[in-house]
């Protein structure tokens, strides 16, 4: 009986997660525009417990100039020198809030773009 579990669970999660990848990346697509910010610059914030990377960003949305600071992953500032780029989504209705979607690339995966497809498509029975 294990093994039929087991089975099951293999099989539902290589159909559940590139089904929630797609609807998400759908999501992000229709309702977040992407951008490239310019990265004017890193600094350190200490914690009690933690250190975080800040990089400070620039971008351009509606020909207005928009600053913003994101946390990263990495702690060292080589990672995001100034001047370099840095993909962000931007909210059309709040353009001072933008996030890093880390896997955004990823989603543009060809289940998706099929998904996408399929949703966007006029409905023919009407």
């Amino acid at each position: 009986m294990l093994p039929y579990i087991a089975f099951a669970t293999v099989i539902f999660l290589a159909i559940a997660i590139p089904l929630f990848a797609s609807v998400r990346w759908i999501f992000v697509k229709k309702n977040w525009i992407p951008i490239d910010a310019t990265i004017e610059g890193t600094h350190f914030v200490r914690t009690a417990k933690d250190r975080f990377l800040l990089v400070d960003l620039t971008y351009v949305f509606d020909d207005m100039l928009y600053r913003g600071t994101t946390t990263v992953r990495s702690l060292d500032p080589v990672d995001y020198p100034a001047g370099g780029t840095m993909a962000v989504l931007v909210d059309p209705d709040r353009p001072d809030f933008f996030n890093r979607d880390r896997n955004f690339g990823f989603q543009k995966t060809r289940i998706a773009k099929w998904l996408e497809s399929k949703l966007a498509a006029p409905n023919r029975n009407s």
